[in-house]
């Protein structure tokens, strides 16, 4: 497993501690003006903040298809002070937010958001397995999609797309910080899946199959569905119904900073190195 090395922190800030390219304590100025920049995006079909503690999660995307939350035997909403100064962000274990199902209109797309991996929750998966799920659109392995964690040791975290024989699976080569904001990224074009850690590629694989519709609700957190439950802090769901481009990616990881059109082909060019396994390449391309 590599570490995610915060190459657009140092290129964007100028600096080179980690906590910057997690998004520590974001301004709530920059914060908005990075979701306003969202609610732009061709192809935004789901934006949930969860910025507040309300049990029910507006889609800024669209008026429609709000998430509302799911105790675990009548628990009550957690919330914690959040990544974005002033702001909430809730807490999650065996507990969930849930959403109308999302079909996506294309063969192919990007889900991205905030979360700050504490620990494995208190559900286990079928035999007692360890694992924690993060998100999921249907069950994610005969329909739909998933996103989860299945070894804390690593914390490298999972896209898997449901099919008939079973679900396609790509991991990430690097794991996520625990106790830290970070922010996380898949996408699917229809020909790759790709994987992005604080806006770093950190592996894809290729993929042509066919995507499957989801046979039941959006979730973030548990699902069930065989997999377990992640104790994390949430702050952001995005999906598109498009693979958004790495240079895309690498800005909206860096929340409220634009990415340079100067340093957009470098970010490619570093993408590349960094896929490759040369971490050193990636911060000559900056």
């Amino acid at each position: 497993m590599r570490v995610v090395y915060c190459f657009l922190a140092a290129a964007v800030f100028g600096v080179t501690g980690a906590g910057s390219a997690r998004g520590q304590q974001t301004p709530a100025g920059a914060w908005q003006a990075t979701a306003d920049a969202l609610k732009k995006q061709p192809g935004l079909v789901r934006f949930y903040s969860f910025t507040s503690a309300d049990a029910v999660q507006p889609n800024l995307a669209e008026a429609a298809a709000a998430m509302t939350f799911k105790p675990d035997n009548r628990s009550a909403l957690t919330t914690e002070a959040g990544r974005v100064a002033g702001k909430a962000a809730v807490v999650l274990d065996g507990d969930s937010f849930e959403a109308p199902a999302l079909t996506l209109r294309t063969n192919a797309f990007t889900v991205m958001g905030w979360i700050r991996p504490l620990g494995m929750g208190s559900k286990t998966g079928n035999s007692g397995s360890v694992s924690g799920m993060i998100a999921s659109s249907g069950s994610g392995y005969n329909d739909g999609w998933r996103l989860l964690i299945y070894d804390w040791k690593t914390r490298q975290p999972s896209i898997e797309l449901g099919r008939e024989q079973g679900a396609f699976s790509a991991r990430a080569d690097d794991g996520l910080s625990a106790g830290f904001w970070n922010h996380l990224a898949a996408t699917w074009d229809g020909t790759r899946v790709r994987l992005y850690i604080n806006g770093m590629l950190s592996s894809e694989k290729p993929y042509a199959g066919q995507a499957v519709a989801p046979k039941s609700k959006l979730r973030i957190g548990f699902s069930g569905f065989g997999l377990g439950s992640l104790k994390m802090a949430v702050d952001e769901l995005a999906v598109l119904d498009r693979a958004l481009p790495a240079e895309e990616v690498a800005a909206f990881s860096l929340t409220g900073v634009p990415l340079p059109e100067t340093l957009k082909p470098l970010v490619a060019r570093a993408q590349t190195a960094e896929a490759a396994g040369d971490p050193h390449a990636a911060a000559a391309a900056y």
